[in-house]
């Protein structure tokens, strides 16, 4: 035997059941397919000189500094001198002050 689904608030009509399990699906759709992207970013790691590992998304180097977004302290910026590692999966163009051009 099949149990119905019990609401706390009565639908009253057909159209509206089906208008209900639609908005319920696309719901769901957007809460599936938004937080995954979101989740899967922040994977880049850095590695600062007092030993602190951070983990979070490298946005942009400017400058001198990383920009470097995390969901636990938002966006903070490091200057790359105190950086002892820097670990991404993204391919950066990087052009130092002597001129040297660096991709990778």
């Amino acid at each position: 035997m099949i149990d119905r689904l019990r609401l706390p608030f009565r639908i009253p009509s057909r159209h509206s059941r089906l208008l209900f399990a639609l908005a319920l699906s696309l719901a769901a759709v957007a809460l599936a397919g938004g937080a995954a992207p979101l989740l899967a970013q922040k994977t880049d790691t850095l590695i600062v000189r007092n030993g602190d590992v951070m983990t979070g998304e490298i946005k942009e180097f400017q400058r001198g500094k990383v920009e470097f977004s995390t969901d636990a302290a938002g966006t903070i910026y490091v200057k790359w001198t105190r950086v002892l590692t820097a670990d991404t999966d993204k391919l950066f163009d990087i052009d130092l002050e002597d001129g040297t051009k660096h991709f990778g």
